[in-house]
């Protein structure tokens, strides 16, 4: 028989204590009950190996996630509440979580953000946390995540390049089970010869070796995971447009909130947020509209999540949390050092291996920075109103009739001297479209500045030459008009993206 004073039987008794003391409903299966018996939802997601520089998930378990028989036969069975109390095995790494009193907990989440700030909340992508949150302990670190790969950040970088936008989160999410890994758990047989394959101490001598051993099992591994599903909705508002219509950033946000739980049955739209969701009444008119949104379902039946306030799929909300039962994705984990499974003996070296690897790899996070095309009233390039441009002025050149008085034989008479100007003058104005332009020529040398030319147009957005003749002389100009950034039309009343 078994030897008692063996870990397994350790392990037992500590299980046993554990399923007493947690009010769950379990029993003790026996040999032909755990070979028909099922395993939990979302055992296997439990225990999992991550690198945390690249956000990567390897696939491999370093703790032992196979074996649920007991040395005698026999397993740990859990009643599900949530599929009709039916018998399912156990690992014993941990316990089953699951709160039959709150089944779903379903809120919004709402940030303002940048593309950077994005990829923090996406479980895959390319940047290394340490970099971002230096302070925070990484085994203290909660993720929140998808399931599978959702990447926000490749979406706000798309979205950056053409035009500037103001980026936002909004998830709706449900969760059943939660496991984690005792302290101490059986490890995986393959990951125990891998380390005792690994050279005692680390230098650059024995580097390589360790560079393979992260390359397979990663940094971390997951000891905790709660297990659900969830609708993750990213949503882009071009932050000029906006400023146009006088839409603040909360604004936008709250409205987009309440889109996603008009659309999934949970509320009613307001009224003030209509014209905004509807993309009506536009002051600039922009055929791509306010904002553009992209949704993520993770976990269940495969629902696209595609709602809104025009399109509500209460229904198809209801069976997507109800599948969430049998198929859970991990909603949220949490991570401990790999070198936390290790005795004293390889300890050290794998925690000198994995802070030299975070510390040496060379991760960077390039984001599209605009700057401003032309001048502008604000540091983000967004004009203050429509219909607003840059006018350009230029005097080329002059001829004017200038009389002098003198007297012959009693008479009055007058000798008219043509004087030329040939060089020319600027002048840079932002204007109102819809102004008249009016240039004057005025005799500076008389007492009164004795007005010689005067000539008014009406000027539109390009490159035009003005010719201004009068009887005491002639002057030519020419003047361009742009429009401000992110504005186009004939009078400047129409927003341009990037």
């Amino acid at each position: 028989g078994p030897n008692p004073s063996s870990p397994r039987l350790h392990l037992l008794l500590f299980f046993l204590l554990l399923l007493a003391s947690s009010g769950l409903s379990y029993e003790i299966g026996d040999f032909r009950q755990c070979r028909v018996a099922p395993f939990v939802p979302g055992y296997n997601l439990v225990g999992e190996s991550l690198d945390m520089v690249t956000f990567e998930r390897k696939g491999v378990h370093p703790v032992d996630i196979f074996t649920a028989m007991s040395p005698f036969r026999t397993c740990f069975l859990y009643r599900n509440p949530h599929q009709g109390n039916q018998l399912q095995k156990m690992l014993p790494l941990g316990l089953p979580w699951s709160n039959t009193g709150g089944l779903f907990r379903p809120y919004i989440k709402t940030f303002q953000t940048t593309p950077q700030t994005l990829q923090i909340h996406s479980v895959y992508c390319s940047t290394c946390i340490w970099s971002i949150f230096p302070k925070i302990p990484p085994d203290m670190f909660g993720l929140n995540v998808g399931g599978e790969h959702y990447d926000s950040y490749d979406y706000a970088k798309s979205r950056n390049r053409e035009d500037q936008y103001t980026f936002s989160s909004h998830w709706h999410r449900c969760s059943f089970y939660r496991h984690t890994v005792r302290a101490k758990p059986l490890l995986d047989k393959d990951f125990e010869e891998d380390m005792k394959n690994l050279p005692r101490y680390y230098n650059s001598a024995t580097k390589d070796k360790y560079r393979k051993f992260i390359r397979t099992y990663g940094t971390h591994y997951i000891y905790q995971v709660t297990l659900g599903g969830q609708v993750k909705r990213v949503a882009a508002t071009r932050t000029c447009l906006s400023k146009l219509n006088s839409v603040s950033a909360s604004e936008s946000r709250w409205c987009l909130s309440l889109d996603l739980e008009v659309g999934l049955g949970m509320a009613r739209l307001n009224p003030s947020c209509s014209n905004f969701l509807k993309n009506r009444g536009i002051r600039g008119y922009y055929y791509a509209g306010l904002y553009e949104q992209d949704t993520e379902v993770t976990g269940g039946n495969g629902w696209s999540g595609w709602v809104s306030n025009e399109y509500p799929d209460s229904e198809g909300y209801r069976q997507w949390k109800e599948s969430l039962k049998g198929i859970p994705v991990i909603v949220k984990f949490f991570v401990k050092p790999l070198h936390d499974l290790v005795n004293d003996e390889a300890r050290s070296g794998l925690v000198d291996a994995i802070n030299e690897y975070t510390r040496d790899t060379d991760i960077t996070v390039s984001v599209l920075q605009r700057s401003c095309r032309r001048p502008t009233h604000h540091s983000n390039c967004c004009p203050k109103r429509l219909g607003k441009g840059w006018l350009t002025v230029t005097i080329v050149r002059a001829w004017v009739r200038k009389q002098q008085r003198y007297r012959r034989r009693g008479d009055g008479h007058h000798i008219h001297i043509l004087i030329k100007f040939h060089f020319p003058i600027f002048y840079l104005l932002q204007v109102d479209i819809g102004q008249k332009l009016k240039l004057e020529l005025k005799d500076d040398d008389s007492i009164w500045q004795e007005l010689l030319l005067s000539c008014s147009w009406d000027v539109t957005v390009g490159s035009y030459t003005l010719t201004c003749r009068g009887f005491r002389g002639t002057f030519e100009a020419k003047y361009e008009l742009l429009c401000g950034p992110h504005l186009t039309g004939d009078d400047c009343d129409i927003y341009e993206p990037y």
